[in-house]
């Protein structure tokens, strides 16, 4: 069974940043399977993202659960930019690390 990647990106709409982070996604996407999840840290019930990422957007975290956004270092994959070919190896290497 293949392993399923979950990656949340947290986002504010007037982010030049956050919207070179998600085509570089895309880019990525067509090599690595992944799902993903953009959460706007201005949004109504994301107060504490706000607090901890206000100044920090893009934030992309990576897991293998989808059913929570965890609050931990060890999760976050890129911050305000996204080098293409690192972020690729790692998504790669978290699918090898599985099987």
């Amino acid at each position: 069974m293949a392993s399923k990647i979950y990656l949340r990106i947290f986002t504010n709409k007037s982010c030049s940043l956050c919207d070179t982070a998600k085509e570089a996604l895309k880019r990525i996407n067509k090599q690595v399977a992944f799902s993903l999840e953009e959460i706007d840290i201005h949004a109504k019930g994301n107060e504490p993202w706000f607090q901890k990422y206000c100044f920090d957007v893009p934030v992309v975290h990576v897991s293998k659960d989808s059913s929570e956004v965890k609050d931990r270092k060890e999760d976050i994959l890129a911050m305000h930019r996204i080098d293409e070919p690192l972020v690729t190896k790692k998504l790669m290497d978290l699918i090898k690390s599985e099987k």
